[in-house]
């Protein structure tokens, strides 16, 4: 009997030379010369903040068609883009690439529900049963499916941080690059920060009681990932590195 080959995951790594703007043609040819079964993206994506508009998007779809491989897009930081996009992924659902989408979102993020692991996925009928053929008995708890619920009804208060977050953001990466540093431009709520070596300033963090993310599990030891805060605490971070870096 011959065993089955086993998966293969590619990457197409966006350059920070660029900005990390993927270059969605260069993707299309490499899909089309590559011919996946299945193409990844986040958007906005993590850790860059990067936001592929529907153009983008489109023509990564046209190219996933092309090659009959199932594109899933994460969009877990959908709702953090700023400013506001109306377009999501899941409009693709609506024309005759349907049966090939399959888009991802999070709870863990909107709500801030991160200890429920908490998500859904919005795909064609014929997608989503065959998900759920594969996801293990009680996969989601009682006690997560009544706090989702509860999160989803209040729409006030999600508006009201995002609100919110969206003016803090403004202050906290004005003041990081007014201080200096060099930062990743970002249409979300978190930016890369170019430091030299991330290990090392991350634990020089750590001994202030201050964490970030050492991006070396993303390819990019050379990044942290810094998030908006409330102010005294950005402040804080601010004042940090400005004596480590």
């Amino acid at each position: 009997m011959v065993p089955p080959l086993a998966n293969t995951v590619l990457e197409f790594g966006a350059q920070a030379t660029e900005w990390f703007q993927p270059d969605t043609t260069a993707v299309a040819a490499w899909i089309s010369g590559e011919q996946p079964s299945l193409v990844w993206l986040c958007n906005p994506n993590n850790p860059t903040g990067i936001w592929l508009d529907q153009h983008h998007i489109g023509h990564l779809a046209e190219a996933c068609q092309r090659t009959g491989a199932l594109l899933v897009v994460d969009e877990a930081y959908w709702r953090f883009v700023f400013p506001k996009e109306v377009y999501s992924a899941i409009e693709l659902l609506d024309t005759t690439r349907r049966e090939q989408v399959v888009v991802l979102r999070s709870l863990t993020k909107d709500f801030a529900l991160a200890g429920l692991r908490l998500g859904y996925a919005v795909a064609a009928p014929d997608v989503t049963e065959r998900l759920g053929a594969q996801l293990p008995s009680w996969n989601v708890n009682g006690v997560a499916q009544e706090a989702a619920i509860a999160a989803l009804t209040d729409r006030t208060h999600l508006k009201t941080t995002l609100d919110l977050l969206a003016t803090e953001r403004l202050a906290f990466f004005h003041a990081l690059r007014d201080s200096g540093l060099h930062l990743i431009p970002s249409r979300t709520h978190f930016c890369l920060i170019e430091v030299g070596d991330a290990h090392h300033v991350r634990q020089q963090l750590l001994g202030r009681k201050i964490l970030v993310r050492n991006c070396a599990s993303f390819g990019l030891p050379q990044f942290i990932r810094v998030a908006t805060r409330p102010r005294g605490d950005w402040q804080q971070l601010l004042l940090a590195l400005q004596e480590i870096v």
